[in-house]
């Protein structure tokens, strides 16, 4: 699945280009080719070179960073696996603390394939150990790390059907089926019979799992003398499930939804088969119950932690220089599973992105407000990867850098990368402001009048409309300048007095005829009393004839009769004619350039226009939920006070979101050395050195990216803080 959804992508990926004038760094030739999935186990970066069938490994314990050599130090370790591998897991856990557990083994697996390869993870030790043939298709995998010294490794795949010779009463026939594989260590592998594999799940008919993962265990609770209690025994192998169900016939409706659950992993006494613990939902608009969460990638992170600052918001280390951390309240290990959505299956008004699950509540997590967390979304296109990461500061160009407890990394087929705050929940705005509006004053030329109109010449409010009172508009969100933050976008407003109606300038006239006419679309648009401005090519008439409107019998609308209204003698034979707007509603309404496709409206003054309609937020600003923001946010509506203006001034209104969001990309330029690096896919975060790097897969260019967080610019193209390997 992985593989042939980022080849599609890169089908349609587009090359972005920006400004930055940095030389790459690029770390030489590695011989990769087919850079489909990495895992980052203990500073080491295990990448897929598909086409060869293998694995390499960057070391990031050595500076400048290279890929492991091979006996012959010229060449790159080079990791024999199965055919086409395209897909990476390794073992994960936790200590009963929280924090990550580093186990013994990687794994890669192949779309569309039956086996696995089971590769030794020490750096000593850097072979494939064992190659697993599971007998039927395999669609997803994760693994547990051994829970104490000398225990196993856990094994967990996903296959589309049962396997030969399973046990018949486990599942039912023709369903697909999770099944759990013990593995001993690295030294007792190639010497011990393997157990048989277990199975511990049975899908429902026509479904498939995109996306297995281990989750923390969670020990029995004990009574006064210590012994496990009956009524609580815990939940030993815990994974999360992400299923899609194939059958989308309209004689199943509810079949196309897809689900993700929580499992227990383990096999005991009452059989083979464990019933899902929890059923994750996401609110559905207007109904109770809440939809099936439907995902195809699946993310959760060890305990955070966050560093001690003082009240100015400075890091606070402690008295030999290190920085301190206390965990954060109610961000134990496994508590939040972020998933990235599923497109193909996916119900409701946002279904690209990431959202988290709350692991406790079995629903869609709350932000840091209270409020149900909005997806986080991507600029464009679709997310490829996605992790979390304790990380240091990340540069935010400013001296107060940003030190969120848990980051998350979201590439995406547009080219871009996401970082968000994983800790909270939401975007991370790199705003200092909320909401603000600025009204300039500017001439035909766009020159500043001087004096300024008296303040405010035009107001943005939003809000409703009195039903008391029509005419006046109710504002909300008082303390963000009367605008909800996180619910506009950032826009420019122009204004123009007596404008140019859109789509009737330097309209061609008959200058034989008397009659001026317009067609039935542009005559909408034009009011009786408008000022029609005749014209040549270079020269436009002094003097402004009124339009007056009458309809014809062939379906034009005449708007000036020369033999009841004569035109200006010496304009008479000006081939060219425009209709300005005058009158009751004398300005023009532009969202962005004055140009016939931004046109909004006709407007009067000392009105309430409703000039915008968001229909949700896009992030929830601190204050939310403090009584000022309404469930979904009201509309726009402008008003201009002042009124007596210029032909032709116009007023420039500029509406500021107060959001930023961290987006970056890569400059792939043709001079940026970076050309082929269009497509990220999988990621993964490590702490170099007191560095935040970044490692993507990149199938588009055969090679993986470095990329240092604390020097990245966002909102821009980079080719600062990148290397590349290939």
């Amino acid at each position: 699945m992985k593989r042939s959804t980022l080849a599609a992508l890169m089908l349609g990926a587009a090359g972005l280009t920006g400004a930055c004038s940095d030389t790459t760094t690029t770390a030489g030739i590695a011989g990769l080719s087919g850079t489909y999935d990495v895992a980052l186990v203990d500073q080491l970066v295990f990448v897929t070179s598909q086409d060869q069938n293998e694995l390499r490994v960057l070391d990031l314990n050595i500076s400048p960073r290279q890929f492991i050599p091979a006996p012959n130090p010229l060449q790159p370790l080079a990791i024999p696996v199965l055919e086409r591998p395209d897909a990476l897991t390794k073992d994960t856990g936790y200590d009963d603390a929280g924090f990550d557990v580093i186990g013994p083994y990687v794994y890669a697996r192949s779309s569309g394939g039956q086996r696995i390869s089971v590769v030794a993870a020490d750096r000593k030790n850097l072979v494939e150990v064992q190659r697993l043939d599971v007998g039927a298709l395999l669609t997803a995998f994760a693994a547990r790390a051994p829970a104490a010294a000398g225990a196993p490794s856990v094994l967990y795949y996903a296959l589309q059907t049962q396997p030969t010779g399973m046990d018949a009463t486990a599942c039912p026939a023709g369903v697909g089926v999770i099944m759990r594989q013990e593995l001993p260590g690295p030294e007792a592998l190639g010497s011990t019979s393997l157990p048989a594999p277990t199975p511990v799940f049975c899908m429902e008919p026509q479904e498939s799992a995109l996306s297995l993962l281990v989750l923390p265990e969670v020990l029995p609770k004990r009574d006064a003398s210590g012994e496990p209690k009956v009524d609580d025994p815990g939940e030993p192998e815990p994974l999360a499930v992400a299923l899609r169900n194939v059958n989308r016939s309209a004689a199943t409706p509810g079949a196309s939804l897809s689900r993700t659950i929580r499992i227990r992993g383990e096999v005991t006494a009452a059989g083979p088969r464990q019933t899902p613990l929890v059923t994750y939902t996401r609110p559905e608009q207007g109904a109770g119950t809440g939809t099936a969460i439907a995902a195809r990638l699946l993310a959760t992170h060890p305990v955070v932690q966050s560093a001690v600052m003082d009240a100015n918001g400075k890091v606070n280390p402690d008295a030999n220089g290190n920085i301190v951390f206390e965990p954060v309240p109610g961000m134990g290990a496994g508590r939040f599973i972020y998933a990235v959505l599923d497109e193909l299956t996916c119900t409701g008004d946002s279904c690209v992105g990431v959202i988290a699950i709350d692991s406790v509540t079995g629903t869609l997590a709350k932000d840091v407000t209270g409020a149900d967390m909005l997806t986080l979304l991507p600029p464009a296109g679709l997310p490829t990867g996605l992790t979390l990461h304790r990380g240091l500061n990340i540069n935010n160009r400013t001296d107060k850098p940003l030190y969120p407890p848990l980051l998350g990394i979201m590439p995406s087929s547009d080219g871009t990368i996401t970082l968000f705050s994983a800790d909270t929940r939401r975007a991370l705005n790199l705003s200092t402001s909320v909401p603000t509006v600025n009204v300039e004053l500017r001439d035909a030329l766009e020159v500043a009048r001087s004096p300024k109109p008296p303040e405010p010449a035009v107001q943005v409010i939003q809000g409703y409309r009195d039903p008391m009172d029509p005419l006046n508009v109710k504002p909300v969100c008082k303390d963000t300048n009367s605008l909800c933050g996180g619910s506009l976008p950032s826009i420019v407003w122009r204004i123009v007095a007596n404008g140019v109606l859109p789509g009737i300038s330097a309209v061609a006239r008959d200058v034989t005829s008397p009659l001026l006419t317009v067609d039935a679309t542009q005559a909408a648009l034009i009011q009786d009393n408008d000022l029609i401005s005749l014209q040549t090519d270079t020269v436009a008439c002094g003097t402004y004839v009124r339009v007056k409107k009458v309809a014809l019998s062939d379906g034009r609308v005449q708007i000036l009769d020369t033999a009841v209204t004569p035109l200006p003698t010496d304009c008479a034979t000006y081939g060219r004619f425009s209709v300005l707007a005058d009158g009751a509603e004398k300005f023009v309404l532009y969202s962005g350039t004055e140009t016939s496709d931004n046109y909004v409206r006709r407007l009067a003054g000392a009105t309430y226009y409703e000039v915008l309609q968001p229909s949700s937020y896009y992030y929830h600003p601190d204050t939310f939920g403090t009584g000022d923001f309404p469930t979904t946010p009201y509309s726009v509506f402008l008003y201009i006070n002042y009124t007596t203006v210029q032909a032709g001034d116009r007023y420039v209104v500029s509406l500021s979101s107060g959001y930023r969001p961290y987006v970056f990309s890569v400059d792939n330029s043709s001079t940026s050395g970076l050309s082929a690096f269009r497509l990220p896919g999988p990621v993964v975060a490590a702490d170099v050195n007191s560095n935040t790097e970044a490692y993507i897969a990149y199938p588009s260019a055969d090679g993986i990216l470095q990329v240092t967080l604390q020097l990245v610019l966002d909102n821009e193209a980079n080719a600062r803080a990148v290397r590349s390997f290939q």
